[in-house]
């Protein structure tokens, strides 16, 4: 499996880890939201447009895995 696949699917649990520990109330502590909660804190002004959970736990998950892509097309291309 490619770098960049293995980097969407860690993306995604990064997402969804950063759902629960800014769900438990650790979101007030700065480096806990710009290293574990950056999917969630990006998707909180996206979310609230819509005022949905459900569109919050997609959308952490996505950005997630979006940089989780990013990162990995970055260490294909890089790497070499």
């Amino acid at each position: 499996m490619e770098k960049w696949k293995i980097c969407v699917v860690v993306g995604a649990m990064w997402g969804l880890i950063s759902l629960i520990t800014l769900s438990g109330g650790t979101w007030r502590n700065p480096l806990i939201i710009y290293t574990f909660g950056l999917p969630t804190t990006l998707a909180f002004p996206i979310a609230d447009i819509w005022n949905s959970h459900i569109i919050l736990f997609l959308l952490a998950i996505i950005i997630g895995a979006l940089i989780g892509s990013g990162i990995g097309c970055l260490i294909n291309r890089y790497k070499k």
